[in-house]
C-alpha cells in the first residue's frame, strides 16, 4: 500500500523573509525548488531575502547533487552555501 503525506515543510509567505535549508546527503528536491522559486523572483526584479543552505554528503565527486546550479545561484548572490563532504578528507 502507498500512502502520500502532506509536506512537512512550511515555507515564509513573504519572499524577502529569510530560509535556512539543510542537506545530508539526500533530499536535495524541495531545497533545490525553494532556491530556484527565489532565483525566479531575483531574475524578474522581485526583492528576495537570503537563502542559507547547508549540504553534507560523503564524497564531493559523486554526491555533490547539482553543484553547477547551486554555484550558479551563489554568484547570482541568491544563495549562501556551505558544504561538508566527511570522506573527502
Amino acid at each position: 500500500m502507498c500512502a502520500v503525506r502532506q509536506s512537512a515543510i512550511v515555507l515564509p509567505k513573504h519572499p524577502t523573509a529569510p530560509v535556512i535549508m539543510a542537506g545530508m546527503g539526500t533530499g536535495m528536491a524541495p531545497w533545490r525548488a525553494m532556491t530556484q522559486d527565489r532565483v525566479v523572483q531575483k531574475r524578474r526584479g522581485m526583492e528576495v531575502g537570503p537563502c542559507l543552505l547547508f549540504y553534507g554528503a560523503r564524497y564531493a565527486q559523486y554526491e555533490y547533487l547539482y553543484q553547477q546550479e547551486f554555484e550558479q545561484y551563489v554568484a547570482e548572490g541568491v544563495l549562501t552555501m556551505h558544504t561538508a563532504f566527511s570522506r573527502d578528507q
